[in-house]
């Protein structure tokens, strides 16, 4: 794949659908190490529910957690926060700076926040 084929978003989800229909985490892993957080935030804003709540696990949760406060989106952060369980919710809490921790913790819905807070060491 190209640099070329990294630039904009819709260049990004097509490599990235390419990728899905290939079954190719390895490969999806390799093209979202290319990318920076903005990058990453922007397409998955781009993708479906579906194509966000298979990529999105494969990013390390340190990752995950920076991507999902640049996600400007409502309806893509609320799909990739409806997609984790609430353990992998309070591991991604535990593990960020306070205010990307707060920012997390305020975009979960008011009914699981407090089961995710209670996960939280």
């Amino acid at each position: 794949m190209s640099d070329h084929d990294r630039g904009t978003s819709p260049a990004r989800g097509d490599a990235v659908r390419d990728l899905l229909a290939e079954d190719s985490d390895a490969g999806l892993r390799m093209f979202l190490a290319g990318l920076n957080t903005q990058e990453t935030a922007d397409l998955l804003e781009t993708l479906s529910n579906d194509e966000r709540e298979r990529i999105f696990p494969l990013l390390d949760p340190q990752l995950q957690a920076s991507v999902l406060r640049e996600v400007e989106g409502e309806p893509a952060r609320e799909s990739l926060i409806s997609a984790m369980r609430d353990a992998e919710l309070a591991d991604l809490v535990e593990r960020v700076a306070s205010d990307d921790a707060t920012d997390i913790v305020e975009s979960i819905p008011e009914e699981r926040r407090e089961r995710v807070l209670d996960g939280v060491q």
